[in-house]
C-alpha cells in the first residue's frame, strides 16, 4: 500500500515471532502482523520513556551488579568494611586481582 512514510523491515527472528504470538491474544488475533509489531514498537518506547534506567539495571544484573543505593561521598562516609576474622582484606584481594593480571 502506497505510503509518504518511510518503510522500515524488521527480520522475524525467533524472539521477535515468540513476541508477536504472545501478544496476538491481547491486541487482536485478527490484526495483521505488521499491526502487532508496530504497536510493540510503540508500547516500547513508551515503556523506555517511562523507565530510562530500566536498560541500566538490566544491564548490570546481567553482570551480577546492582545499581549503587548511595552517593560516592555517602560511601566514602561509611565506616569500611571490616574483613571476617582470618580472611584477607579488601586492600590484599585487590593487590592480588591485580598480580594475577601481569
Amino acid at each position: 500500500m502506497p505510503t509518504r512514510h518511510a518503510r522500515i523491515a524488521v527480520t522475524r527472528d525467533p524472539e521477535l515471532d515468540a513476541a508477536l504470538r504472545r501478544v496476538a491474544p491481547v491486541i487482536g488475533l485478527d490484526k495483521p502482523t505488521t499491526t502487532l509489531a508496530r504497536e510493540l514498537m510503540l508500547r516500547g518506547a513508551q515503556a523506555v520513556l517511562n523507565d530510562p534506567e530500566a536498560e541500566l539495571h538490566r544491564w548490570l544484573a546481567e553482570r551480577g551488579a546492582e545499581p549503587a543505593t548511595r552517593t560516592t561521598a555517602e560511601a566514602l562516609a561509611a565506616p569500611s568494611v571490616a574483613p571476617a576474622p582470618g580472611q584477607p582484606s579488601l586492600s590484599e584481594i585487590l593487590e592480588q586481582q591485580r598480580a594475577d593480571r601481569i
